[in-house]
């Protein structure tokens, strides 16, 4: 009987590990739409300005929303974000013909927020 139960709990903690990957991704992607649609508000004031200045601007209110720019996990999250999306981002905010209002829809459209 004990045999049975032991491997009853393993079995439950193996299932609950092998599961793990899917959530920490879910929990991953959701926290890229957020800081998405978040710097996506922030840039309608910004487009057409000086690059360069706006994504230092960007990866320190990333860092911030981690915790503070102390945090070595914030700055290479941050940093991560920066060089994957930045440049999409700020394509599609330049894009005349791109939706600007809607800070979902326009994170949807670079591919930063699921559908």
């Amino acid at each position: 009987m004990r045999t049975l139960v032991v491997l009853a709990a393993l079995v439950a903690v193996s299932l609950a590990v092998a599961r793990l990957p899917s959530k920490l991704d879910s929990i991953t992607d959701r926290m890229e739409c957020v800081l998405c649609e978040d710097i996506v508000k922030d840039s309608e004031k910004w487009v057409g300005d000086e690059e360069q200045s706006k994504e230092k601007s960007i990866i320190k209110k990333c860092e911030n929303f981690f915790g503070g720019s102390g945090n070595p996990l914030a700055k290479g999250v941050c940093d991560g974000l920066a060089e994957k999306w930045l440049d999409k981002i700020i394509k599609h905010m330049e894009d005349p013909n791109s939706e600007k209002q809607d800070s979902k829809k326009a994170c949807q459209d670079i591919g930063m927020c699921k559908q």
